[in-house]
């Protein structure tokens, strides 16, 4: 029997869609890339290990949906630091005492929010400001009491922008009339970027 006489065209269709089968298999997985799929069309649900890896994403382009805020370093994202006093006693006529301060590494250049607090107590008045890096950025609180009671008072205040690097914040106060204490002072710092 002659070779052209089995030659019919079930033969040869068979035939051929085996050998496309078997090797257009091998060639689609050995030759498709991004470029070949379309954009928007794979999810996390068609990767083999189900989990999309940072590398995998576009920087910036994830929010906070899908972010776990609990696997973030928060102190790279806005450095916290602050510090109670006990007590603090400025001299009239000697001038400002630092009555609190703190320490703020930022990881790039931005603007640090400063809450200052106190309570004094005695008879007299003090002046007290914030400084950063030892220069005044900020109003001034003025405690006052006649004797009788205390006198409590608060400093807040965004700075201007700050240099990447360690700067330090501080409470300042001085006396401006009579005698007094400052009972307790706390300051904390949150540096805020932008």
């Amino acid at each position: 029997m002659k070779l052209r006489e089995r030659l019919t065209y079930a033969n040869v269709a068979s035939t051929l869609a085996l050998v496309l089968a078997m090797t257009g298999g091998a060639y689609a997985a050995g030759f498709i890339d991004s470029g070949d799929i379309e954009n928007n069309s794979i999810e996390s649900r068609d990767l083999k290990n189900k989990d999309v890896k940072g590398v995998d994403v576009r920087g910036n382009a994830l929010t906070g949906r899908e972010i776990k805020e609990k696997t973030l370093n928060a102190s790279v994202l806005a450095p916290l630091t602050g510090r109670d006093v006990p007590g603090c006693d400025p001299v009239l006529g000697e001038g400002a005492s630092e009555c609190g301060g703190a320490e703020i590494r930022l990881p790039s250049r931005g603007r640090v929010l400063v809450i200052a607090t106190g309570e004094f107590a005695g008879n007299g008045e003090l002046a007290c400001r914030i400084r950063a890096d030892n220069q005044s950025v900020g109003s001034v609180a003025t405690p006052s009491t006649d004797g009788a009671g205390t006198d409590g008072f608060s400093l807040t205040l965004v700075t201007q922008r700050l240099a990447s690097g360690k700067h330090r914040l501080s409470l300042r106060c001085e006396e401006t009339q009579a005698d007094g204490l400052l009972t307790s002072a706390s300051i904390a710092i949150l540096g805020i970027g932008g």
